[in-house]
């Protein structure tokens, strides 16, 4: 009774949210963050023989029909000639061409096809397109990605709590009877944790992609409030479990002032990331004195961070009692990941052009070389095996076309903090592929942000 009750308000003050921010035409700055961290099973389910009517999915019509309503200007058809179209746009239309055509292939064999289709068309090309006709300004930009790290702050302070209580406050908007993915893992003594994403590895690399988001913010406006976002961001990378997440999160941290020519942002720099991971550092201090249960955690979690370069600690020894150890994936580490490689060379020896088709994973069609052995699997782990593996070689000229789209566009960039930033967020999405699938409502989120960003700098919107 109590969850449905729950569920309910949630839905009721979501509902007055959309009619206040539709009718303030502000509707932008609700439906993204609904778009990025909204979970797959909140949704309505007619029948099992329907697709789930995502509460996310829903968003995104009314999202269109807003700008339809408010749009400031149309698409002419000088806008749509092919000979007005840049260099840098042709890719991005011959991505999603090659895409649709990868898919198009299984049309008749999966029902997956189709609405793999549907969501290229719906969740990605009219996303870009609307926010196009919106032509959004540079205090509009800057909004938004305020609003994006602080609800994402909230989501990681979410993975916080229920990594320490056990308790998932997300669970309470699965409204559907299916399974839909939502895993919980216990590694530690701690559960990973997972929030909205389905994994604790997509929940690290959102962590990740989001990292430059939070820099780009407290470098810009200089606010110590930023600082507790940044901080939030380290303690939810550890607590989600994803070691390849944490390495990759130093990694960036480490390279960031590569991209800084500026002697007053390399000041501002550093200056913020050693007084957050001081603070960080005293916390997990003050956590380990409070239970032997947290020192084992953190000093368990630095160690298998430490057991990928090289080093070889024992991750269940001197277990506190009552706490489970690491785990079964203690004992190949990031083999798994690497063996997931293999995927490639399958898939394109059972159809190079066009791969295993989408939704295999469900189809259990999946195979990868383990110790010398092929062998059957439920999960593809990495976003470039994804790629390989759902939509063959075309859908790898697909996905290579979309960047060669993104670096041009952040190359076309005027210099200055936001084209740093802008070739940092594609380092820190293309390493999260590395220890997850891709997550492609972020990757088109920043895909809008820097074709709006080059409009405001070509002066095409006052």
């Amino acid at each position: 009774m109590i969850p449905i009750l729950i569920v309910n308000i949630i839905t009721l003050l979501l509902i007055v949210l959309n009619v206040v921010y539709f009718k303030s035409q502000k509707y932008l700055f609700l439906f993204i963050p609904c778009m990025l961290f909204l979970p797959a099973y909140y949704g309505i389910e007619i029948s099992k023989i329907f697709p789930i009517i995502e509460i996310r999915r829903i968003m995104f019509c009314v999202f269109y029909f807003y700008v339809f309503v408010n749009r400031k200007k149309y698409i002419s058809n000088t806008d749509l000639s092919i000979k007005t179209i840049s260099k840098e746009y042709s890719f991005l239309i011959l991505s999603f061409t090659l895409r649709i055509v990868s898919c198009s292939y299984y049309l008749a064999e999966h029902l997956q096809a189709y609405k793999t289709i549907l969501e290229i068309v719906f969740e990605e090309i009219l996303l870009l397109v609307c926010i196009h006709i919106m032509s959004l300004s540079r205090e509009d930009l800057l909004k938004l990605i305020n609003i994006i790290v602080w609800s994402s702050t909230v989501i990681f302070a979410v993975g916080i709590f229920e990594s320490f209580t056990f308790i998932r406050p997300f669970d309470f908007l699965y409204t559907v009877s299916r399974s839909v993915l939502n895993e919980h893992y216990v590694r530690l003594g701690l559960l990973r944790a997972t929030t909205t994403f389905g994994m604790p590895v997509v929940f690290g690399g959102v962590c990740l992609i989001v990292f430059p988001a939070i820099i780009y913010m407290m470098l810009k406006t200089n606010q110590k409030k930023y600082y507790m976002a940044f901080i939030i961001n380290v303690m939810a990378i550890i607590h989600s479990g994803a070691r390849s997440a944490q390495l990759f999160f130093c990694f960036l941290m480490v390279i960031f002032p590569l991209f800084i020519w500026n002697k007053d942002e390399v000041k501002k720099y550093f200056k913020s990331l050693f007084i957050s991971i001081l603070i960080v550092g005293i916390f997990v201090l003050l956590l380990c004195k409070l239970s032997p249960k947290y020192e084992y955690f953190y000093e368990g979690s630095a160690k298998a961070v430490l057991n990928e370069v090289g080093f070889d600690f024992e991750l269940d020894a001197n277990v506190p009692e009552g706490v489970e150890g690491y785990g079964d994936n203690d004992s190949t580490g990031s083999y798994s990941r690497v063996a997931e490689f293999s995927g490639i060379k399958y898939a394109l020896e059972k159809n190079f052009w066009f791969g295993l088709g989408d939704g295999c994973d469900q189809r259990n069609e999946i195979r990868y070389l383990w110790f010398g052995k092929w062998k059957p699997h439920k999960a593809i782990d990495i976003g470039i095996v994804e790629v390989f593996m759902t939509e063959g070689v075309i859908g790898f000229l697909a996905f290579l076309c979309l960047f060669i789209f993104i670096m041009y566009t952040i190359i076309k960039m005027k210099n200055g903090l936001e084209k740093r930033i802008c070739f940092l967020t594609v380092i820190a999405y293309l390493l999260s592929t590395l220890g997850t699938s891709n997550i492609f409502s972020f990757l088109f989120a920043f895909v809008a942000i820097i074709m709006s960003y080059q409009k405001v700098q070509n002066n095409m919107i006052d």
